[in-house]
């Protein structure tokens, strides 16, 4: 089976410091990968 692919549109605050935007996107796309394969275990039984 192939999984259709899709958009993910991430933004931060402009004014914060380059460095909190930068923690920022990594600890949201670190969640976004964990929570999809929980997601991706899951559906197998559905």
């Amino acid at each position: 089976m192939t999984w259709p692919p899709f958009e993910i549109t991430l933004e931060t605050p402009q004014k914060a410091p380059l460095h909190r935007q930068v923690d920022a996107l990594v600890a949201a796309l670190q969640t976004i990968l964990v929570e999809n394969r929980y997601l991706q275990a899951i559906a197998q039984n559905i």
